[in-house]
């Protein structure tokens, strides 16, 4: 009997989880079915989204109860809705968009737009009412008209309580409409705050919508506008975008770069979502034929965007101090066969023009480099490889990887002193290291570097040594720097290169001579600075800081070089 009861206890146990799973796998459809009625609703009789005078961020849309509903054919998205409770939200990734719906709003453009998202945040009983800005009332919510259905919000002040929005959120969850968004990169640049800090995100973190770092809106036209005949907004989600090629495998050349913004994500959500990006790399390029050498160039359509986003992820992880080592870098920019004793270092730089400063000093590809700083007043930036041509938009062959260049920023320090905890920082394809120095600053910095190896430099200071020590230190690359111009090529073309005191001398006064036709004092700036490379971006050579031409320039066998 005990038995037969442990039987008809077990039975009833599995079997109401089992309803209840599907009762919500139900609800869950009905929900995503309802979610796509929302960017038709929000659509209907809309043509084209016009945006002019402006460049938005672009966001990126996870939560069950969040939809993308404008994004044009590279996956940015410009506009996103999303459910918050009994409220609904409205997301725009530019505060253009948030602005044409105050009263300052003149040019009213997007007419039919801007009533559909009326009548859509307020369920078909908009009354057409003036909708007041959140920023009137983050200190006196409880003074908010009562007849308010609609709010604004464009993301100011910067310093917004935490109290404030969650009296916001809870006005939503209620029943109320929010219309809100700023332009991501812009914001952060103004403002000097990093993205995630962005006030928005305590609202955008409870609805699954964030926006992509600053990432910036990229149009496939000159044309400020998006067609909604080219809208790609059902395939925002990563997981509706890996579903569909699922479906539909013909599909992934045209559809696979559209997961890059996950790149962009804060750290929470990029780790989640990271799957995602491998995953469609696999789709990619199921041969494995994304790995760029100059013997063997990645041709194909989809293998070149397979390369793109394992550059792009080999780089953010990179950044966060993992080790990552690229395969295919032994033809570019080079790796050792035996890696070389990795020093410790403590170097000082001042500056009062915006340049890039040599350290002298190599990190090997896949090895962590440690560092600290003490600074004032503006940041200065820590650059690893000086290749900064990237490929995304080639049309070629890829020879290389199409991002080589490992940048960042090193915050200031109000207090002057060494930073009290070492940033980690690994390049998966190795590279001199450079400082950037910032605007318009009498600032010194001092740095300490650690596990990096000496590598060729010449400056008329080390010209005395430069035969007898300096063009044989092990760094795989060298940078030779005169007063007016510097050059960076393979060490392998300076192990036999005698002192280039005159042959600097002579490009100084050449660079010197421009610079005064110019009507300037040569005296100051920058003067100019050449880097060799396996695949600039465009041409044979080109214009910049630094400019950019083929390795062939620093081929030590041809006339030219020795001249």
């Amino acid at each position: 009997m005990a038995s037969y009861n442990n039987s008809v206890q077990f039975a009833t146990y599995s079997v109401r989880p089992f309803k209840l799973y599907m009762l919500n796998i139900e609800a869950l459809c009905k929900k995503t079915i309802e979610m796509k009625d929302w960017k038709r609703e929000i659509l209907d009789g809309v043509e084209m989204v016009s945006f002019t005078g402006c460049v938005p961020g672009v966001m990126f849309v996870y939560g069950e109860n969040s939809q993308a509903i404008l994004a044009n054919k590279k996956g940015h998205v410009l506009c996103a809705a999303a459910e918050f409770g009994k409220g609904r939200i409205i997301v725009f990734s530019h505060n253009v968009f948030v602005n044409s719906f105050g009263k300052n709003d003149t040019k009213r453009k997007n007419t039919r737009f801007n009533e559909n998202i009326r009548n859509w945040i307020t369920k078909n009983t908009d009354k057409g009412n003036e909708i007041p800005c959140f920023s009137d009332y983050f200190n006196n919510f409880d003074e908010l008209p009562p007849e308010c259905r609609i709010l604004t919000w464009n993301g100011l002040p910067v310093r917004t309580e935490d109290n404030s929005l969650f009296k916001l959120l809870d006005w939503v969850e209620r029943g109320g409409g929010l219309i809100c968004g700023v332009c991501p990169w812009g914001f952060a640049e103004v403002y000097k705050i990093d993205v995630e800090n962005i006030p928005l995100n305590i609202i955008f973190k409870a609805i699954g919508i964030a926006y992509a770092g600053k990432l910036m809106y990229k149009n496939d036209s000159d044309l400020a506008e998006l067609l909604v005949k080219d809208n790609m907004a059902d395939y925002a989600k990563p997981s509706d975008l890996v579903s569909a090629i699922n479906k539909h495998p013909e599909k992934i050349n045209r559809l696979g770069g559209l997961i890059h913004s996950v790149v962009h994500l804060p750290e929470e959500l990029y780790i989640k979502h990271k799957s995602h990006v491998v995953e469609m790399i696999q789709k990619l390029s199921p041969d494995n034929d994304h790995i760029p050498t100059r013997s063997k160039p990645v041709e194909s359509h989809g293998a070149k965007k397979a390369a793109m986003l394992m550059c792009d992820i080999m780089i953010r992880d990179g950044l966060e101090g993992n080790v990552v080592l690229a395969e295919g870098i032994h033809e570019f920019p080079g790796t050792f066969e035996n890696t070389p004793e990795v020093q410790s270092i403590e170097l000082e730089f001042s500056s009062q023009t915006h340049k890039f400063h040599s350290t002298g000093y190599y990190l090997p590809a896949g090895t962590s480099m440690g560092l600290s700083w003490s600074k004032t007043k503006k940041p200065w930036n820590i650059i690893i490889g000086l290749h900064g041509d990237e490929l995304y938009n080639t049309d070629s062959k890829l020879r290389r990887w199409p991002k080589i260049r490992i940048k960042k920023e090193l915050k200031t320090n109000e207090f002057g002193n060494f930073s009290s905890t070492t940033l980690n920082i690994c390049s998966p394809f190795g590279g001199l290291i450079y400082l950037q120095s910032p605007k318009c600053t009498k600032d010194k910095l001092q740095l300490k570097l650690h596990n990096v190896v000496p590598a060729p430099i010449f400056t008329y200071k080390t010209a005395d040594t430069w035969e007898t020590v300096e063009r044989y230190k092990p760094g795989l690359w060298c940078d030779i720097i005169g007063d007016k111009i510097a050059l960076t090529l393979p060490s392998a073309s300076v192990r036999q290169l005698s002192d280039p005191t005159m042959t600097m001398k002579v490009w100084d006064s050449v660079v010197s001579a421009h610079i005064d036709l110019l009507g300037k004092d040569p005296s100051n700036g920058r003067g100019q600075w050449v880097v060799t490379d396996e695949q600039p971006s465009i041409g044979y050579m080109h214009s910049g800081y630094p400019i950019v031409t083929h390795l062939d320039m620093a081929d030590p066998n041809k006339v030219r070089f020795k001249n």
